[in-house]
């Protein structure tokens, strides 16, 4: 066969299998909902034309983490003006389709701890009249294992926390380094209490795909803060906690096939959520009841298969590299970014309900130097509310698959 007729057959083969998937989803829609066929065609036909271009296209219908469960244990020692310590976090994550993953990360940290006053708590109770000055780095070391099931995963899960070593190979593998600061000032007396606090964050990070040879490559910036004071039972308080993480998706032979762009926060009044799922703000927030221990999650994606899309990314790159250059600057590579996902990114945003419960044991003492230490447990559990996803076709639409399957659980 001669090389025209060769690339004939193959036009005409996807040509086949574009008809065929259309013809599909299409008697399936007249079979459950007549009225949804043309929504229906529309989204068949903008995935088959992605999967023809090689790209991924089905981000938006993954399986949802429905329940979400931290069991983070964690202590260190501060002499003088150092602070040295190490967390061991187990997170277990059950999925809409039934599958639950287990992660398991080791992380050591080591730095600035500056501090004057005192402090001391057992199990949560205490006295704080202190301020501090964080400098950490933390390296972090981690893998994730996936169970069929509940049951699979429960003896998973005992022989991690037993620390058994002959433990099934993981799905991906992790790493991290973090940089973080903090600077506070508490007061916790039995009548009177106050808090200010600002914590930067910036964490670069590397996840691996044992099955794929896919590759992933983050970097993640947060800013959090807060303050309170109280009075007896009156007083007033504000928080914001915003994270913001890009990666790219690198395949087996090293080519970079895709952006995600992730973010997550608390939701506790107007305007918390992001602009990009403006659509869908009215059912997240109506299905999250927005308030204390009500956080929010988006995952974007954007095919880099597109050579203008890859040279925008590469444009945002440089940017975070070196911005600097770009602080008098209009049009910067990241507003290109966000108007390619705001435009043809498939996107999933979610609300949890969290709950956070701590206790353990701290103290310490200083006027110029600090001598003190910590030895805490913190085990937060959060619960699906919501979840809206939008496709290839750029049509919103609810997960109801991932809130049923969690209420069914």
């Amino acid at each position: 066969m001669r090389a025209a007729d060769r690339g004939q057959a193959t036009v005409d083969y996807l040509a086949v299998v574009l008809v065929a998937a259309l013809a599909m989803t299409a008697a399936g829609a007249v079979w459950s909902d007549p009225e949804k066929l043309g929504g229906s065609v529309s989204r068949a036909l903008a995935r088959a034309l992605c999967l023809v271009g090689g790209g991924f296209c089905d981000a938006d219908l993954k399986p949802c983490v429905t329940a979400k469960d931290t069991d983070a244990r964690h202590w260190h020692v501060s002499v003088v003006f150092a602070r040295f310590g190490k967390d061991d976090v187990l997170v277990r994550e059950q999925r809409s389709d039934g599958t639950v993953a287990l992660t398991r990360t080791k992380t050591t940290e080591g730095g600035l701890d500056h501090g004057w006053g005192a402090k001391g708590s057992v199990g949560g109770r205490g006295f704080d009249l202190s301020a501090d000055l964080q400098v950490l780095d933390r390296e972090g070391k981690g893998a994730v294992y996936v169970a069929r099931d509940a049951a699979e995963a429960d003896r998973l899960q005992a022989r991690i926390v037993a620390g058994d070593g002959d433990l099934p190979r993981p799905a991906f593998t992790l790493g991290s380094s973090r940089v973080q600061a903090e600077l506070s000032a508490k007061l916790d007396l039995p009548k009177l209490t106050g808090e200010l606090a600002v914590r930067p964050a910036a964490e670069e990070g590397m996840k691996r795909d044992l099955a794929t040879g896919r590759t992933t490559i983050y970097l993640e910036g947060g800013l959090g803060g807060g303050a309170s004071l109280v009075a007896g039972r009156r007083g007033a308080s504000g928080t914001a906690e915003v994270a913001e993480r890009y990666a790219v998706v690198l395949d087996e032979t090293g080519r970079a096939r895709e952006l995600v762009v992730t973010a997550r926060g608390r939701l506790t009044g107007a305007g918390d959520l992001p602009g990009i799922v403006a659509p869908m703000d009215g059912r997240l927030r109506a299905s999250a009841q927005a308030g204390a221990g009500v956080e929010w999650s988006t995952e974007s994606h954007l095919d880099l298969d597109d050579v203008a899309t890859a040279r925008t990314v590469d444009a945002f790159v440089e940017e975070l590299r070196h911005p600097q250059l770009y602080d008098t600057l209009t049009g910067r590579p990241s507003d290109a970014v966000r108007a390619a996902i705001e435009q043809r990114g498939t996107i999933e945003a979610r609300t949890y309900a969290v709950r956070e419960v701590k206790g353990g044991v701290e103290g310490s003492v200083g006027a110029v130097a600090k001598l003190g230490g910590a030895r805490e447990r913190t085990t937060t559990t959060a619960r699906l509310l919501a979840a809206v996803s939008r496709g290839p076709d750029g049509a919103w639409r609810m997960r109801g698959d991932c809130v049923a399957d969690h209420a069914r659980a």
